[in-house]
């Protein structure tokens, strides 16, 4: 886990601390600015509304108001002629004139006369539209019974009403069944349309129409949406603001940025309708609300004008949220350019703080450093004015003491335990002697004259005393695989020796030879053959069976080298046959019975000397993958032990076969073994090699792993010389004499030669005069015998 210092940790929680209430501030200064924006915004919307409703109301007055006088005309009944004026032309100019957000005034009746006034300075469109003169003022549009309906007649004024310019176009329009005529006959009162699309202007309007029941006509006035748009566009309370007006089915009719031509015209107000068109059918819009579209934040409110019309006026307002808080975001500037000045006044004040209350804890923690590296003898109380840290101190100094006394108790308990082990090992077989012991003492010798040496060796020093506590372990304990090799292995003096000397069975064999040899003497007797001929022939067999146990038995001894032409001979030896009567299961554990094979021919002619099944013991439950796992190359024997007579006796050099050599050299493999399985700390982690590499040599010809020279320590090649020339000079053995120290410096400076042992260390070994002062101390008088110490050192 990834840790801070306390001094960072202490000012960052300053300044968290203080970053975090100037930013509550901040925040809540934020907070309610917007909050103040919103009711600004929401009071801009409820302004227009207002103002919204306050036109609404007077167009409906002035509208009904004009539409009452109209209906008081006489000449409403009256039709359209073509070719006359009609009476209520001047009517309609003069109030189309006194009424400028008009659009037009015209009357119909249920036959199908139309009669029509049109304010030609409502829009430029209309010229283009009506085709009329750029010097009209008004347009009249006529249809009547004259041109049977058909005819769709436009006669244009100018401001002085005089005709200017008059057209025909045919058309099937039926005044009666336009949505004006119809609502107005079905309603006693004057009726307002639903917004829809003017023909001739092409832009968004309304249109009040009253029916005048005695003379079955209708009246209706137009008016565009021009002026609320101007309304809007004064009322919006930003320049990026939109104010749209849409009705019950969510169409658009205008908007705050201009006209509404055409459904096809894409501008930014009619796509950032679009995104908010959605939102229109999901909320009621009653209260503000902040949205987003197209990634822009706004305050947004929808409400409907007229809740009490049939035909009801839908408006939505958006202003973008930076709009409304910019009068604000100049004061949260301000706090935050304050909050920044006291934050700079306060970090040094901080630091001075924070240094003042970490100095301490600093300094506990340099004497807990000392505890996690065992430097007890170093840790001091620390002097501070906190009294939580005084006794934190105090407990720590406490602590130290504690661990080193424990740790000292715990170090002489291993120790002990560790000797125990040792003298464990060396006193269950008097063929290892006191090797354990004296081991570690000659290894220490040579590491203190290498770490002296001032020549070879000047750059090697072995002082941490972890590592030299690791180098003391790993000697003490570099042969404790041992308990677990068999003792007769280990202690196998004689090539037939197993459990016992097996050379008693042969022997047993023999006697029987000879016995048989009288047999046949006798034998010869009786059937009356020369009784000197039969002695001599007897005498000379009884020769040969002395000689050739004689042979046997100086073979099993191993001593000499075993050469081919011996070998022949113990083979010849042992095809001599004897008769066996007894049954060879009888009495046999359940493990020799597995390994025997079966006796059902009685009596069973046996060879004198023989490799039989039961003598091969098979290697079980030995996992090769581990073995590879840890790296060890030494070739595994097919078998466990191999008791074959033959093979035994046939061993060339020494005791011991191909099997039992494997299980003398195993016990390396069962040091490294077991020492695995000890929690050694990290610091101990060389133990192991110490201990488990003493048998390897320089040419990586060595056992178990085969380590080559750069594989190798310095230590690791100490402890090798340690335990060769400690096991060549034991004089505790009683397999073999113990060498002279001219003997065995001879034999480790042909181990030199061959590359077997460090040539330097070898060296500094005679050199040093560690070799004399190890055979002072633990040498018989009569092994240490003049040496020229030139002659042992490589040239």
């Amino acid at each position: 886990m990834n840790s801070t210092p306390f001094k960072v940790k202490l000012i960052t929680y300053f300044f968290s601390l203080l970053l975090l209430t100037a930013g509550s501030l901040i925040y809540l200064q934020y907070y309610f600015s917007e909050k103040l924006a919103m009711q600004a915004g929401d009071q801009a919307f409820e302004s227009i509304l207002n103002n919204l409703h306050d036109f609404q109301k007077s167009q409906d007055r002035q509208s009904e108001a004009f539409l009452e006088i109209i209906s008081t005309y006489p000449q409403l009944s009256q039709p359209v002629s073509l070719d006359e004026e009609y009476p209520l032309q001047t009517p309609f100019i003069k109030i189309l004139s006194q009424n400028l957000n008009a659009y037009a005034i015209y009357w119909a009746n249920l036959k199908g006369d139309f009669f029509e006034v049109i304010n030609m300075h409502h829009s430029p469109l209309l010229y283009k539209q009506l085709k009329a003169p750029l010097n009209a003022r008004w347009g009249i549009i006529k249809l009547s019974q004259d041109s049977d309906f058909k005819i769709k007649h436009y006669i244009f004024l100018d401001s002085n009403l005089n005709s200017i310019a008059t057209r025909n176009e045919a058309t099937d329009y039926k005044a009666y069944l336009r949505h004006w005529f119809v609502g107005a006959q079905n309603n006693r009162g004057v009726t307002r349309s639903a917004p829809y699309l003017f023909q001739h202007l092409q832009l968004y309007g309304i249109t009040y129409s009253k029916f005048i029941r005695s003379q079955q006509v209708v009246v209706a006035v137009d008016y565009t949406n021009s002026e609320i748009e101007n309304l809007l566009k004064q009322a919006k309370p930003s320049k990026d603001s939109y104010i749209f007006m849409f009705n019950e089915n969510a169409e658009l009719l205008m908007d705050s940025n201009g006209n509404r031509e055409t459904a096809e015209k894409v501008n930014t107000s009619l796509q950032l309708y679009e995104q908010l068109k959605p939102l229109l059918n999901k909320s009621s819009g009653a209260k503000p609300q902040e949205i987003t579209v197209n990634n822009r934040r706004y305050l947004a409110r929808f409400v409907n004008t007229d809740a009490q019309q049939e035909h009801r006026l839908n408006l939505a307002m958006l202003i973008p949220m930076n709009d409304l808080t910019e009068p604000y975001r100049a004061q949260i500037q301000l706090s935050l350019l304050v909050a920044l000045i006291i934050l700079l006044i306060l970090i040094p004040l901080i630091f001075l703080f924070a240094r003042n209350l970490t100095r301490p804890i600093e300094a506990l923690m340099n004497e807990n450093y000392k505890i996690q590296h065992r430097q007890f003898d170093q840790v001091k109380l620390i002097e501070t004015p906190i009294k939580e840290l005084d006794r934190l101190s105090r407990s720590l100094v406490e602590m130290s003491n504690s661990i080193q006394q424990y740790q000292y108790s715990q170090t002489k308990l291993l120790d002990s335990i560790i000797k125990l082990v040792a003298d464990a090992i060396d006193a269950k077989s008097p063929y290892t002697g006191g090797h354990c012991k004296r081991v570690p003492e000659l290894a220490f010798m040579l590491l203190d004259a290498a770490n002296t040496d001032s020549k070879t060796f000047k750059d090697f020093r072995f002082e941490d005393p972890d590592e030299i506590r690791s180098f003391h372990i790993g000697a003490w304990l570099h042969d404790c695989g041992k308990i677990v090799t068999p003792e007769h292995v280990v202690d196998k003096a004689t090539k037939l020796e197993t459990i016992y000397n097996r050379i008693h069975e042969i022997r047993t064999r023999f006697e029987v030879l000879w016995r048989d040899a009288d047999i046949v003497y006798l034998q010869a007797r009786l059937d009356g053959e020369s009784t000197e001929l039969a002695e001599q022939q007897r005498q000379a067999t009884r020769d040969r069976l002395q000689e050739e146990f004689a042979f046997i038995a100086s073979t099993n001894i191993g001593g000499e080298f075993l050469d081919e032409q011996d070998q022949e001979r113990l083979k010849k030896i042992g095809k001599q046959t004897w008769q066996r009567h007894f049954n060879k299961n009888l009495g046999l554990s359940e493990e020799e019975q597995l390994r025997s094979s079966p006796d059902n021919h009685l009596p069973a002619t046996e060879s004198l000397l023989a490799d039989k099944p039961e003598h091969f013991i098979n290697r079980y439950h030995f996992d090769y993958e581990d073995y590879q796992a840890h790296g060890f190359k030494e070739p595994v024997p097919q078998y466990l032990y191999n008791l074959g007579e033959l093979t035994n006796l046939g061993i060339a050099r020494g005791t011991l076969n191909d099997e039992e050599r494997f299980k003398i050299k195993e016990h390396v493999m069962m040091t490294i073994k077991m020492l695995e399985k000890l929690p050694f700390p990290q610091e101990y982690k060389n133990i192991i090699r110490y201990a488990g590499t003493h048998h390897e040599t320089l040419d990586g010809k060595g056992y178990p792993r085969q380590l080559a020279a750069e594989d190798l320590s310095i230590p690791e090649r100490i402890m090798s010389i340690a335990d060769i020339f400690e096991a060549l000079t034991a004089a505790d053995r009683p397999y073999k004499p113990a060498k002279t120290l001219s003997q065995a410096l001879q034999i480790m400076s042909f181990m030199r030669d061959d590359n077997h042992i460090d040539a330097d260390l070898f060296a500094l070994f005679i050199e040093s005069g560690v070799y004399l002062e190890y055979a002072q101390a633990y040498l018989q008088p009569e092994q240490i015998d003049e040496i020229n110490p030139a002659d042992y050192i490589e040239k």
